[in-house]
């Protein structure tokens, strides 16, 4: 593994597993773990049946629909402020 793509995965899990642990806030760390081992064995089976990994497979199709890749990066990044936004307005 390359050292940015470590700090990737580094910034990544630290950034959503450490605060629910340090908080007490396990309901939250199971949805993090839940979302990790869905997204990990995604990952494997992307590798498995195509041998690239998902996010070769997003740069790749980036490449080829630019337009559709940033459509879909800013409805993800829209879905997720939406479900922050929920948390912080209750």
């Amino acid at each position: 593994m390359k050292i940015k793509e470590l700090l990737f995965v580094v910034c990544l899990a630290g950034g959503l597993i450490i605060p629910p642990l340090i908080f007490k806030l396990y309901y939250q760390l199971g949805v993090v773990i839940i979302f990790f081992i869905c997204f990990g064995l995604m990952e494997w089976l992307a590798v498995a049946r195509t041998g690239r990994s998902i996010s070769q497979q997003f740069w790749e199709f980036k490449k080829r629909n630019p337009v559709g890749a940033w459509i879909l990066v800013i409805c993800w990044f829209i879905a997720w402020m939406a479900l922050l936004i929920h948390f912080m307005a209750g």
